[in-house]
């Protein structure tokens, strides 16, 4: 009789766990989460070695029994993980035992998230323990199953987690649904077989303190044909190094837990109450897992180079001298200052008075109230320009054109002359400066002031004839240059496209192009020159115009002289606003005013 209740006994609980029991149950479940989803293997940089070994149901026999033992690591700095795992399991009279081969795939989303994709898969072997004895029944199912089955397993998941935030995961082993047929002869109509499991996971870490994280956390499992299990977890972890928790399994069980963690060595216990009716028939369930990490670096959560192990300070950056924690500044010495200029009243000339430490707290002055600082201005007493430093502008002739622009500082002239007498004649040879080629070297009239003899240019014509003697050109041309029409239009197409904005000296790149095609010009004919005249519009006075034309004609030249045209073949002048329509009054009239005019020059 007894064989004959152990051959019903392991039929019944072969058929049930075929059906249901078929994938161990841990309530470690983060712990030991590589047991039923393998993207949580490779979460630290060290070969992580564990077993975990649980009872449950102490008392009853036939009772459930889960050995399993593991290895995983990272490949390099890939995010690739491997692992493979032996285990063996144990319920009623069936017995599973088998191994797998685990790989995953680890991404860094941010600075904290990390995603693992994974995969595991191998062969394990169904049979009923020894002591079923089918010869007593002559039962050839139990005889098949006592020779054993090999089944192909593959299992899938997938796994989220922060640095001290939220973690989820998604799982599902067993996805092959391998009937168990352990004698073909049979035939049977409605077999038992292997059916798929879902789990999911969630949880998030909460930093309390320094010291003190809590982990509140859920696990779901659903299969075919059974309740769908929930377990709720709460965790207090301490110094990064202790845990302790408790969890609530539905229908089944209330656990308490807790684990150890080194750099080198951790292990975890959970001890389950039952609460479903196998309470009065068993002394509850026991679950131990204790690993080993070799290899990696050491765990360094805040990252400045002191292991945690050593770390007085292990979430805050620190030094290695001062043990980890961060090194304390000095409190800064407060010193009174009523008037919150950031000077101490002691070192604050103008205690009372917002000031600057370069006045000595004091506020910088303007007497002259000509805008500039008196701690800048050359002329503090007297009002003067920004351009002279504080000081007014000199006019020694007194010609309204001051002496900084005025190539006659010492005698009275017109605008018109730049400032210069018009009767200016400095080589005394009877031409005047402004119609005198050769201002410094006396010259008859009847050749623009430059003396007769020679051929300077060198074009075969004398100079006392060569209408331009400094200049080569054809005799059909009185020696000067012949300028052809695509010369003409390229030195018209840069003029009508180089206009400043108002009261700015500054040529805007859309002139660039035309100017270019100047400098092509001037590149090839190399004794040519070109004038280069300044304007301006109505608005503002005399001298401020006069100083906008000048520089904006010397903005042109610089240009060109940057592309390469000497700057002795650039002729400069500068008009102001005298040659502005007067009439001019809206913005497109007044921008033909701003403007710098080219000639080709030949003397």
């Amino acid at each position: 009789m007894k064989h004959i209740f152990n051959i019903f006994l392991g039929i019944i609980l072969f058929s049930e766990h075929a059906m249901a029991q078929q994938f161990p149950l841990f309530s470690n479940y983060i712990v030991n989460g590589y047991g039923y989803n393998p993207a949580m293997i490779g979460q630290n940089e060290h070969i992580d070695l564990r077993g975990t070994y649980r009872t449950q149901w102490v008392g009853l026999e036939g009772q459930p029994q889960t050995q399993i033992v593991m290895i995983n690591g990272r490949i390099g700095k890939t995010g690739v993980n491997l692992g493979g795992n032996f285990y063996n399991d144990v319920a009623g009279k069936l017995k599973k035992t088998g191994t797998s081969g685990l790989l995953s795939y680890t991404q860094k989303l941010d600075d904290r998230t990390n995603l693992s994709i994974g995969l595991s898969g191998g062969y394990f072997k169904i049979d009923v323990l020894n002591e079923v004895f089918a010869e007593h029944l002559n039962d050839p199912t139990i005889a098949g199953a006592q020779k054993g089955m090999w089944v192909p397993d593959l299992s899938m998941g997938a796994f989220i987690r922060q640095k001290d935030g939220f973690f989820a995961g998604l799982s599902v082993p067993q996805l092959f649904r391998k009937k168990l047929i352990f004698d073909p002869a049979l035939n049977l109509s409605n077999p038992s077989s292997l059916i798929r499991h879902y789990y999911g996971l969630a949880g998030y870490t909460f930093k309390v303190s320094e010291k003190m994280k809590l982990e509140p956390s859920a696990m779901v499992k659903v299969s075919e044909n059974v309740s769908p299990q929930f377990d709720f977890t709460i965790k207090g972890i301490f110094n990064n190094m202790f845990w302790v928790g408790g969890s609530y399994r539905t229908e089944d069980a209330i656990v308490a837990m807790a684990g150890i963690e080194y750099p080198k060595w951790y292990a975890a216990y959970s001890y389950d109450v039952t609460t479903s009716p196998l309470r009065n028939v068993s002394s509850n369930s026991h679950e131990l897992t204790f690993g080993f990490r070799f290899g990696g670096k050491c765990k360094d959560e805040d990252k400045d180079g002191v292991c945690d192990k050593d770390d007085k300070c292990p979430t805050e950056p620190g030094t290695k001298e001062n043990h980890g924690c961060p090194e304390k500044k000095p409190e800064k010495e407060e010193c009174p200052d009523k008037d919150k200029d950031g000077i101490c009243d002691k070192d604050d000339k103008c205690p009372d008075i917002p000031g600057t430490k370069e006045n000595k707290g004091c506020p910088f002055n303007d007497r002259d109230g000509d805008g500039i600082r008196d701690d800048i201005d050359k002329c503090p007493d007297i009002p003067g320009s920004s351009r002279n430093e504080g000081c007014p502008l000199s006019d020694r002739d007194k010609d309204g054109i001051l002496d900084e622009i005025d190539p006659c500082p010492d005698e009275a002239g017109p605008l018109t002359n730049m400032g210069c007498p018009p009767t200016s004649d400095r080589d005394k040879d009877g031409v005047v400066d402004k119609d005198d080629a050769c201002p410094d070297t006396p010259g008859p009239k009847e050749n623009k002031g430059c003396p007769f003899g020679g051929d300077r240019d060198g074009d075969g014509i004398p100079d006392d004839i060569d209408k331009c003697p400094n200049t080569a050109g054809p005799k059909d041309n009185n020696g000067c240059p012949v300028v052809t029409q695509e010369e003409k239009d390229a030195l018209s197409l840069a003029i009508r496209n180089l206009y400043f904005d108002t009261d700015k000296w500054i040529i805007r790149p859309s002139s660039f192009r035309d100017l270019n095609n100047v400098v092509n010009i001037m590149k090839k004919k190399k004794d040519w020159k070109l004038t280069i005249s300044g304007h301006a519009d109505i608005r503002g006075n005399d001298e401020h115009n006069l100083m906008l034309s000048r520089n904006r004609a010397n903005a042109v030249k610089n240009y060109l002289v940057s592309k390469g045209i000497p700057p002795n073949l650039l002729i400069t002048e500068y008009f102001g606003a005298s040659q502005a329509d007067r009439d001019k009054k809206n913005e497109s009239k007044l921008q033909q005013d701003r403007r710098v005019e080219l000639e080709f020059y030949f003397d």
